[in-house]
Order: C-alpha cells, then sequence, then structure tokens
C-alpha cells in the first residue's frame, strides 16, 4: 500500500498541474473507503485540499486488489470524480504499474482528456550485459529490464505506433 501511495504521488508531483499537501498537514484520520472520509477536516486548514486519493490494498495468495478514489472534498455531495479497482499479480511490479495508472487516470481528468506520461516507458540501450542491447524502464527509472539478448549491437530502438512493439 506504501509503495502504491508513493508512486501516486511522485507521479502527480512529477506532473506539475497539482500543488500537492504536505504529508504533515494530512489530518489524523485517513480514510480507505469512501464511507470513511471525512472530507471536512481534508478542506480546512491546515490541509486546504480541493480534491483527496484514497484506497486501500489487499491481497489474497498471490492475487492483488486496490481500490482507489479521487474525491472533491469541498463538495462532498458529489460521486467520486474518480473510483477503480485493480487486480492483478501481487508483486511490486504490478503495484507499481497501477499506481502510474491510476495517476494517470487522475492527470487525465484534471487536464481536460490530457494523457499522463506515468505510464509510459522509455527504450535506451545499454552494455550493461556486455553487448549493446536494447533495454526499457519506467518514466521514472525504476523498473528497468532488458528486452534483446543478440549478444551484437542494438542501436537505436523505436516504439511501433501502438506502443506494442519495439524494433
Amino acid at each position: 500500500a506504501t509503495k502504491f501511495s508513493d508512486v501516486v504521488r511522485s507521479d502527480l508531483d512529477f506532473s506539475g498541474i497539482l500543488e500537492l499537501v504536505s504529508k504533515s498537514f494530512y489530518p489524523l484520520q485517513t480514510p480507505s473507503t469512501p464511507a470513511d472520509l471525512d472530507a471536512k477536516s481534508w478542506a480546512d486548514a491546515p490541509a486546504n485540499s480541493q480534491l483527496l486519493g484514497f484506497g486501500n490494498l489487499s491481497v489474497n495468495g498471490n492475487s492483488v486488489e486496490i481500490q482507489a478514489w479521487l474525491n472533491d472534498v469541498r463538495n462532498a455531495s458529489l460521486p467520486p470524480v474518480i473510483g477503480k479497482i485493480y487486480r492483478g499479480d501481487a508483486t511490486e511490479a504490478q503495484v507499481r504499474t497501477f499506481a502510474h495508472q491510476f495517476a494517470d487516470e487522475i492527470i487525465s481528468k484534471l487536464s481536460g482528456g490530457l494523457p499522463g506520461v506515468a505510464a509510459t516507458q522509455i527504450a535506451f540501450v545499454s552494455n550493461r550485459s556486455g553487448n549493446k542491447e536494447i533495454w526499457a524502464m519506467d518514466y521514472d527509472g525504476e523498473n528497468q529490464h532488458q528486452l534483446t539478448q543478440l549478444h551484437t549491437i542494438s542501436l537505436t530502438p523505436r516504439w511501433a505506433p501502438d506502443a506494442s512493439r519495439i524494433a
């Protein structure tokens, strides 16, 4: 849960379109479901928030479920701006992927539909395996992994227009 929260917060901070409230201004009670939300404590000083992202994470065997919401705490009678459930493998990589997706959903809502960059990947060349091979990583430098093992010189990676493959 901490990983999810930290990645979403970092992605939103990187976007530059939001001013995040310092954690030191958080109210003592943090909600995990909409029923737990005390909107007034988040809208009033010292937090002075307009929107609040919150949720919960549960693991059952090898599966994870994350429920995440974005609520307008100044208009608490409105339904959530975003309410999502993410399900997948209980791995750190999967939790990071879900966090990037949630951050991109928030950016899309707040920017009038423009996509966020948190779920994007960067392809690059590295010789850390002994040969110049193609690698990929999340936009924030995490999740670096080797894509090719050609044992020769691989240069100038290019994403397919739909980003499903790389040449």
